[in-house]
């Protein structure tokens, strides 16, 4: 077996809540001497591991040229059996590859398998003495079950679009084993409640897309900072999850989205809803008989081949809908919702063994009819923007054999504009709540829109080493 030994540091902070220098070191020192022995897997850009033992006659075989190739790498990698027939490759990106093990005088193996972020693959090898003109493929099938003690399940692209569900990460969560989308808040598109894992509290959960945490900072569930047909795979860990990824005690989600390719593609979807084929409930008071589409678009494609590829995507959304207040008054009002997605992806491999990988999504919103519920008039709703703006850069790079550098800084932007009471007079921006009637909300919208816009801002900084024990 490899024996992997991690050392990771790690330093966070919030806009506007610095922690003093001391405390900041005293932190960054309790880091070094605890997280060691940790499997290279989380933070930063998520990859996966391969890694085994190749052998003949039950024997040790070491000098193994032993190739990877894919789809989702620029170029190959290549390394060699050591003493004892182990070879690892540390850093992968998500995908479908094909693995081949060269020997002079022994058969040639090809394998076929998926390797998944945050994950590791075993595959041991038998190889036998080559006969004139013999050599042996196997064709293994794509594990979407974590072959190691994780537990976690896979769900890519093209599994979920032949499946009759959603294409949201919530939904798509919600496929996997433990996952119960029963928290106490609930999705207006979807129908969903707060994502729980394994019994934890909803927001006990770490969300990451592109080794980038999107948890929104006080209920701590998923910012849509992704765009569906951009996703390339999403991983659900339920259990036996490294305490490398820190802040979560239910699962950790990883999201990965495209990165282009040496060949150039894309999609165009367009995706149609009216309120007015929806089924009536016996609370129904009118619907709003308009199509509503939702559209979206992909790029992406070499720069350079091998070497630097782009990937592209946009989502269109214009929706007006109509909801009700609370049962106890039951009175119809407009939504409308005008949300514009954008997203941007560079990979670069500088040489075979040091890669580059910057990304951004922005995300513009403006939202008429908004309300913190439950609501029992008009007077509680507002029209606000909640602008948000995510950007990364990675860097992943193998120092011979055994050491492996991850880096990755990151800033996301989230800021309520508007989003309450549009005066602060003591009357008419004074919310008022009847407890006899479920605590519902009137008079007034429950926060301030004309203070200054909230921000829940954060910025992460990633550093991680880790040395492979052969």
């Amino acid at each position: 077996m490899t024996i992997a030994t991690s050392l990771l540091f790690w330093m966070e902070s919030w806009k506007g809540k610095e922690l003093p220098m001391r405390v900041r070191s005293v932190l960054l020192c309790l880091a070094c001497a605890l997280l060691v022995a940790l499997p290279a897997l989380s933070q930063g850009n998520p990859t996966g591991k391969l890694s085994g033992r190749v052998t003949s006659e039950g024997e040790s075989l070491p000098g193994v040229t032993v190739t990877v190739t894919s789809p989702n790498l620029q170029g190959s990698r290549t390394t060699t059996t050591s003493g004892n027939g182990d070879y690892l490759f540390p850093s992968l990106p998500p995908g479908e590859y094909t693995v081949t093990f060269e020997l002079e005088g022994m058969e040639t193996v090809t394998q076929n398998l998926r390797v998944s972020a945050a994950q590791t693959v075993p595959l041991d090898v038998t190889l036998s003495v080559a006969g004139l003109t013999e050599s042996i493929v196997v064709t293994g099938t794509l594990e979407a079950i974590s072959q190691g003690t994780q537990a976690a399940t896979t769900y890519t692209k093209t599994l979920v679009d032949s499946l009759p569900v959603g294409r949201t990460i919530n939904e798509i969560v919600s496929l996997a084993p433990g996952v119960q989308p029963n928290g106490p808040t609930k999705d207006s598109t979807t129908g969903l409640g707060s994502i729980t894992i394994s019994g934890a509290p909803s927001f006990e959960n770490l969300f990451v897309i592109n080794g980038v945490v999107m948890n929104e900072n006080v209920r701590g569930q998923a910012f849509d900072l992704f765009i569906e047909d951009a996703v390339q795979e999403t991983t659900t860990a339920s259990a036996a999850i490294s305490a490398e990824y820190g802040r979560f005690t239910g699962g950790v989600v990883n999201v990965i989205t495209k990165s282009g390719g040496n060949d150039f593609s894309g999609s165009a979807r367009a995706s149609l809803t009216n309120q007015d084929w929806e089924e009536e409930t016996p609370l129904t008071v009118s619907q709003t008989n308009e199509t509503v589409p939702t559209y979206e678009a992909t790029l992406g494609g070499p720069v350079l081949r091998d070497r630097l590829w782009f990937f592209v995507a946009g989502r269109d959304l214009e929706r007006s809908e109509t909801r009700n207040t609370a049962s106890q008054t039951n009175i119809p009002y407009e939504n409308v919702r005008e949300q514009r997605r954008y997203e941007g992806k560079l990979t670069a491999t500088l040489t075979p063994r040091h890669t580059l990988l910057g990304s951004y999504s922005e995300i513009d919103d403006a939202e008429a009819g908004n309300a913190f519920t439950p609501i029992l008039d008009r007077d509680s709703l507002v029209t606000r923007e909640t602008p948000q703006e995510l950007w990364s850069v990675n860097y992943t790079g193998t120092f011979g054999d055994n050491l492996l550098l991850t880096a990755q800084y990151s800033e996301r932007e989230f800021t309520f504009i508007g989003s309450g009471a549009k005066s602060t007079d003591r009357i008419d921006g004074t919310l008022l709540i009847a407890r006899a009637l479920g605590n519902g909300r009137y008079h007034s919208p429950t926060f301030c829109g004309v203070c200054t816009p909230e921000q829940r801002d954060n910025e992460n900084l990633v550093v991680k080493g880790s040395y492979f024990l052969s």
